[in-house]
């Protein structure tokens, strides 16, 4: 969740968080330190965190708790449905962690009407329902149409649909006693994978990366530029998380969710930051295999691309380009561009020798770039072809937005704004508020990225 620095309501009594807080402590979580965080409401938000009790300063061991009680694929292979799971070996992680949550969430209700699962007390204080973009109405959605963010949204749905009904279908109905679908509704299933995704972390143990939910972890908040301050700590098998700078009493805690842009962020936790230096715009290039010289193309292109998204696949005539604020028009991109209309395949014989002879802990992108820079010599109507083309994608992007001008989008964002202050902040109108300045964002990038195209045209001799 984003960072909020209003006035806090401490958790006392018998409240679902302070009997969470017990329940945390005599399962194993510790706070090696002393008392120096504890849960509070921020009033004017109703937004939940960590908040520090006492000064704390940076780098001081804030709390940590057991591995083996956190959520995840080891703690769900263990528990009584363990063995079904097991069987069921087509199962992917997030599947396996929302299957588990729903079972230990249902746990007891078929036959007591109630929860009696060991960890009730953190499913109780966990999200009755979440902001994500997979929750809103088509009617919200329509404010990002052409964003690749609504694109993902739609699929991401439609995927949602089908994994349900191949579970229904190949382990929900053959187990009706621990999976009964009264309970194991397509509802559920979607609140449960949207736990997953706004609360696990990401841990190394012993080089390979683990999935869980961790209790307690699960409740910090995340600011920009927040650095990792969460890990596994292998001497005791425990996740701890340490304190990133220096907090005073009452203030907010956070962790880092990661470098993601307000995209990323409305998709995954279902809020954006105001200024965020990680927003992008992804512009695609796609390959044909039926293109002249293809697979030369495609060697070059995953050299070009694989360094930077950590993706070497030559399977794959799908590549990616994010546009920045800070880099609108990335070298990486016109290279792209410029390997794609090639038509002479000395050229591109001469790049596969060079980068199979290069050392390639010394192959960077930026090396990559320079080389294919030094052997593409300017040619006039090559390079128009390339320029044009790029200009014509981005103002493709821009016809799709909807809205109007930016000026008119900032008008009625500016309204937006001016409800939200004065009156009490409802779901609709906050997300309505999050989906047009994210539309605002995107198109200026767009725009900053014609801008910056603009002088290629005059640097080329144009009859």
């Amino acid at each position: 969740m984003p960072n909020v620095s209003k006035p806090s309501t401490i958790f006392g009594g018998r409240t679902k968080e302070s009997q969470f807080m017990k329940w945390w402590s005599s399962n194993g979580g510790r706070q090696p330190s002393g008392q120096l965080c504890e849960l509070r409401n921020w009033s004017s938000s109703n937004l939940r965190g960590v908040a520090a009790t006492k000064s704390i300063n940076e780098r001081t061991l804030l709390l940590t708790f057991p591995f083996h009680f956190a959520w995840s694929a080891t703690t769900a292979y263990a528990s009584r449905i363990g063995q079904i799971l097991q069987e069921y070996n087509q199962i992917r992680e997030d599947d396996l962690l929302a299957i588990f949550l729903l079972f230990e969430k249902f746990l007891g209700k078929m036959t007591s009407g109630r929860c009696c699962s060991t960890r009730k007390a953190h499913l109780d204080v966990l999200p009755k329902s979440y902001n994500m973009t997979i929750f809103m109405t088509d009617q919200q959605l329509e404010e990002i149409k052409g964003t690749n963010l609504y694109l993902t949204t739609i699929r991401l749905r439609e995927q949602i649909r089908n994994d349900y009904l191949q579970l229904v279908d190949e382990l929900f109905t053959k187990h009706p006693e621990h999976f009964p679908l009264d309970l194991f509704t397509i509802e559920n299933y979607t609140w449960a994978l949207a736990t997953v995704w706004s609360r696990s972390t990401d841990i190394l143990i012993e080089n390979k990366r683990v999935r869980c939910i961790v209790p307690l972890v699960d409740m910090f908040n995340t600011q920009i530029d927040t650095p990792p301050t969460h890990g596994f700590n292998s001497d005791d098998g425990t996740i701890c998380v340490i304190a990133s700078k220096n907090y005073e009493p009452g203030e907010q805690i956070y962790i880092s969710y990661g470098q993601l842009s307000n995209a990323n962020l409305l998709r995954l936790y279902g809020f954006i930051f105001t200024e965020n230096i990680y927003d992008s715009v992804q512009l695609f290039i796609t390959l044909n295999n039926t293109a002249p010289l293809f697979h030369q193309k495609l060697v070059i292109l995953d050299k070009l691309t694989g360094l930077s998204n950590g993706q070497l696949n030559q399977e794959n005539s799908n590549y990616y380009f994010d546009l920045t604020f800070d880099n609108p028009l990335p070298q990486a991109l016109i290279c792209a561009l410029k390997i794609q209309f090639c038509q002479n395949i000395e050229n591109l014989t001469f790049l596969m020798a060079k980068f199979a002879s290069e050392d390639e802990s010394a192959l960077t992108q930026n090396k990559i770039i320079e080389i294919i820079q030094n052997q593409f010599a300017p040619q006039q109507n090559y390079e128009l072809n390339v320029l044009r083309s790029l200009e014509q994608a981005i103002k493709d992007m821009l016809s799709q937005y909807t809205g109007g001008t930016i000026s008119e989008d900032e008008a009625i964002l500016q309204t937006l704004l001016n409800q939200q202050r004065q009156s009490q902040i409802s779901n609709t109108l906050e997300n309505q508020t999050a989906l047009i300045s994210l539309r605002i964002k995107e198109k200026k990038i767009l725009e900053s990225s014609l801008n910056k195209l603009a002088p290629y045209f005059t640097m080329i001799d144009v009859d």
